[in-house]
């Protein structure tokens, strides 16, 4: 069931920031500098504040974390 799944490495994730804006991320263990990312798709190491935030929660889950003293909110929307 797709409400069983939770964030984990390589799983693609559909995010929704608290500005409505929202974005597909992979979280991968560590991104090659020159590596390109997929037009929709954002590649993020396992090492920045959003995926250390919502490594291991579920769809319908909202998160908070801090990026350099500001509060970011999202919720998760898909997994795959």
């Amino acid at each position: 069931m797709l409400q069983d799944l939770v964030v984990d490495l390589n799983k693609l994730v559909k995010i929704r920031f608290s500005d409505g804006y929202e974005l597909f991320i992979r979280i991968v263990e560590q991104k090659k500098p020159d590596e390109i990312n997929q037009f929709e798709e954002l590649k993020v190491d396992t090492k920045t504040p959003a995926a250390k935030a919502i490594l291991g929660h579920r769809i319908g889950e909202k998160i908070e974390y801090v990026v350099e003293e500001n509060i970011q909110r999202v919720s998760i929307l898909e997994i795959q």
